[in-house]
This record gives C-alpha cells, sequence and structure tokens, in this order.
C-alpha cells in the first residue's frame, strides 16, 4: 500500500530540489568588462577625468536566500565604482572631484516562474556639481534582458541572476557613454 505513495512524493519533491538557493547579482558581472573599459577610457574628456566621486546608491535589496535572485545596494555601488574607475572618471582622492554621481535602483520587474527569464531594471543616475549644487545630468532608464532556458537548465535563480546582472550592465554601458558625450567647461 506504500509504493504507490513513493512515486507521488517523489513527483512532488522534484521540483523542491531542482530549485537552487537565492543567487545574488554579483558586481563583476555588472561592470563594465576590460575591454570596454579600455575602448572607452580613450574617449573621457578632460573636463571629466577623475572628477565624479560616487554619493548616495540606494534601492537595491537584498537577495532572499531561498529564492530569487536581487541586486543589493553594496553590489550596485561596487558596479558603478568599478565601472568608473575602469574609465577614468572616478575621483582618485575619496573626497575629491567636481562632480558626484548618485544612483537609485527604481525597479527590478521579475517573473515569478518562466523558462525563458525577462527581467526590466529601471534605474535613476544623478550627476551634480558639488560646489554649486547645479544638477548636470539626470536620467531615468529602463532596461529589459531575457536569459533563455538553455542558460542555466535547472535554475530560475541562475537565470534571474544573469538577468539582473545583464540589464545593469547595460544600463552602465549607457551611463559612461552619456556622461563621455556631456560637453561641460
Amino acid at each position: 500500500m506504500m509504493r504507490p505513495v513513493l512515486p507521488l512524493l517523489l513527483a512532488l519533491a522534484l521540483p523542491v530540489m531542482l530549485v537552487g538557493c537565492g543567487t545574488p547579482a554579483e558586481p563583476a558581472h555588472m561592470s563594465l568588462r576590460s575591454a570596454e573599459r579600455l575602448q572607452l577610457r580613450s574617449w573621457i574628456p578632460d573636463t571629466l577625468k577623475g572628477q565624479i566621486r560616487l554619493g548616495a546608491v540606494s534601492g537595491g535589496a537584498e537577495t532572499w536566500k531561498y529564492w530569487g535572485s536581487r541586486i543589493s545596494d553594496d553590489s550596485l555601488r561596487i558596479a558603478i565604482d568599478e565601472s568608473l574607475r575602469g574609465v577614468g572618471l572616478a575621483a582618485v582622492m575619496p573626497e575629491g572631484g567636481r562632480f558626484e554621481l548618485q544612483a537609485r535602483l527604481l525597479k527590478l520587474e521579475q517573473p515569478k516562474v518562466a523558462a525563458d527569464v525577462t527581467v526590466a531594471l529601471s534605474v535613476s543616475y544623478r550627476l551634480v556639481e558639488r560646489a554649486s549644487g547645479r544638477l548636470v545630468y539626470e536620467r531615468q532608464m529602463r532596461l529589459v534582458h531575457t536569459t533563455p532556458l538553455d542558460a542555466a537548465w535547472l535554475d530560475m535563480n541562475e537565470r534571474l541572476r544573469l538577468a539582473n546582472e545583464a540589464a545593469l550592465h547595460q544600463s552602465l554601458q549607457t551611463l559612461v557613454r552619456e556622461l563621455i558625450e556631456l560637453r561641460l567647461s
């Protein structure tokens, strides 16, 4: 009599076993890659070289240990800082720099369950001249990235992480390119 129950229990337990732990986004995968940094570094105007101090970074959330993937404030801060430093925009001294960059993760839209995981990331950036308080640059971006099922067959949390990281990486690419195009005196 217990035999018919065993396959049923295994069938119910299999999805639980396939679900991994929550996987937080990693800054190294979100920041600009070495090749991108090298390419962009030569385009930095003199008025911005070493002139951006990273200010407030907020809106992130810690990943729940059993499910999902989120981008924490610390991971967001590290990814932005590494990207700015990599292209030569970051101030050399912690309190230095003519400008302050503020970032806020506004929204992270993720599916509950999906084969191909599509996330939408909304982030806001503000660049302020420190001496005058003048707003130099302000931009809200919404980026969408899809990670296909074959990127991580059995772990949706991993697909969520990959999609989160790719969306923020695209955001940082856009941010740096737009900062380079600013005409500041």
